[in-house]
């Protein structure tokens, strides 16, 4: 503790954290506002161009604002354009690294999301099991677009005091 007492701090670093901290509350009150119900099927849309289209070099501008590189180099950290979604991962197809395809995309919603709203937004929503990696309850749909097949799990992350599931990830699969 005496080392961090002495430990001189540059001018302006406590402004600068502060303002910094300032900025990320104000994008996560952000994300928070535009999860929805009626943002909802915009959303999952977002979702099913992932399964349409499988090049990084197209999704990128089409799915964020801007990009990071991940801890994993197969992975990419996208800010999203759309509101819904505070952060997209692109993860590269591990069979084919050089492909510049993706295999899976995780979108993380501003707030978990209540089942409800995927119930209505998606008839077709079915119980897919529970993840044994994680232990995690996730529901399903299957989609063709473009001739293009894929899945989209959407994981619980919590649950509702009612015991319902709350989403707090979609997870896109590309075949």
């Amino acid at each position: 503790m005496c080392a961090l007492e002495q430990m001189a701090v540059p001018e302006g670093a406590a402004e600068e954290y502060l303002s910094v901290r300032r900025e990320i509350e104000r994008r996560e009150e952000l994300y928070e506002a535009n999860c929805t119900s009626v943002q909802l099927g915009a959303a999952i849309d977002w979702c099913l161009q992932v399964i349409a289209e499988r090049r990084i070099s197209e999704l990128v501008p089409l799915l964020a604002d801007g990009q990071e590189q991940s801890e994993l180099p197969s992975d990419l950290r996208l800010n999203p354009r759309h509101p819904f979604f505070k952060e997209i991962v692109l993860k590269m197809d591990p069979l084919a690294p050089d492909s510049g395809e993706i295999k899976m995309a995780v979108f993380l919603p501003g707030r978990a999301i209540p089942l409800d709203w995927l119930e209505s937004e998606l008839p077709d929503l079915y119980a897919g099991g529970t993840d044994p990696d994680a232990g995690a309850l996730h529901f399903e749909v299957l989609r063709l677009v473009n001739d293009r097949s894929g899945r989209i799990e959407f994981v619980c992350e919590q649950v509702e005091e009612d015991r319902r599931p709350l989403i707090g990830k979609f997870v896109v699969w590309c075949w």
